[in-house]
């Protein structure tokens, strides 16, 4: 694989979110489409990062491939998603693409 470089992954990347959202929910087997990730309350919520707010995420990229997302979101009660605790715990999603998986980038 040629050098993978990771960078911190800018708010108007919602194609790169929206891809990241759905191949975490997917994980196992595909159980959902990417037009469910962009239309469900339940999972448009992880395809937007509010710096406003402290979000934050990182994408790992090898040439114009995606390798990987990392994203903390820090979501208001209001809008808790599947991991909500607090709103000042942040939920972690951790998106490794199916092709660079079992080389470590988990």
């Amino acid at each position: 694989m040629d050098e993978v470089v990771i960078a911190e992954l800018a708010p108007e990347r919602t194609g790169v979110l929206e891809c990241a959202t759905w191949t975490a929910l997917n994980w196992e087997s595909r159980r959902f489409t990417l037009d469910q990730v962009r239309t469900s309350p339940d999972f448009v919520r992880y395809t937007r990062l509010v710096p406003e707010r402290g979000d934050l995420g990182v994408v790992a990229e090898c040439a114009d491939t995606l390798v990987g997302v990392a994203t903390l979101l820090f979501l208001p009660e209001e809008d808790a998603g599947y991991g909500w605790v607090d709103p000042d715990v942040p939920e972690l999603t951790l998106a490794v693409m199916r092709g660079p998986r079992h080389q470590g980038w988990g």
